[in-house]
């Protein structure tokens, strides 16, 4: 499975015995977390200075926090 490693592999037991549903939710939570998003979140918090690059990679700005913060997200599907 992509993203994962032979260790956290063997921890999910037999995988014949996942739908293939729970294969493709296990795919995307490991994706989103090498993202840096942990949940359901589809947005992140990043330093100002880096959103440009952020947004050059594919992410929407939403909003700034402060001088040092802005939030970006996920484009919508």
């Amino acid at each position: 499975m992509t993203g994962y490693s032979e260790k956290e592999i063997s921890q999910f037991g037999d995988l014949s015995k996942l739908s293939d549903q729970n294969v493709q939710d296990l795919i995307q939570k490991k994706s989103m977390r090498a993202l840096g998003l942990n949940g359901n979140g589809r947005q992140k918090i990043v330093p100002l200075a880096d959103v440009r690059n952020w947004i050059t990679d594919g992410w929407e700005y939403v909003s700034t926090l402060s001088t040092e913060e802005a939030i970006i997200k996920l484009p919508s599907s």
